[in-house]
């Protein structure tokens, strides 16, 4: 038990715009609980262009059942890979960051960051 990283700020992404093709992803680190028991290897940051008719249908799958995009299944499945992965090191002041580039404007977007850690 514990040994599974917890995510900062119960999972709390923030998006902000930087440019016009260009979004800045935030979010706090993950912990472990207890303390020690393992630390980050790496962010996994995903994004995704949402289709017109994309809609969620249940907080609990993020989309709707056949497009789930809150899992790393869901992720794999919906997404052609992962955007980029981000070294723990690269968190600064308890702040992680990823820019996302080729936003296309007036299109919708999912994101989602996966903690890894040393354990696996």
């Amino acid at each position: 038990i514990g040994a599974f990283p917890r995510p900062g700020n119960t999972g709390r992404i923030e998006a902000r715009q930087l440019r016009e093709l260009q979004v800045q992803l935030s979010w706090d680190p993950a912990m472990f609980i207890p303390t020690g028991i393992s630390d980050v290897k790496q962010y996994w940051v995903y994004s995704s262009m949402l289709l017109a008719n994309d809609d969620r249908t249940n907080m609990a799958v993020f989309m709707r059942p056949d497009k789930i995009m809150n899992t790393v299944c869901g992720l794999v499945n919906n997404t052609d890979r992962e955007y980029t992965r981000i070294p723990p090191s690269a968190c600064v002041n308890g702040i992680c960051n990823a820019t996302i580039d080729g936003v296309i404007t007036d299109k919708r977007y999912v994101f989602n960051v996966v903690v890894e850690s040393h354990r696996g």
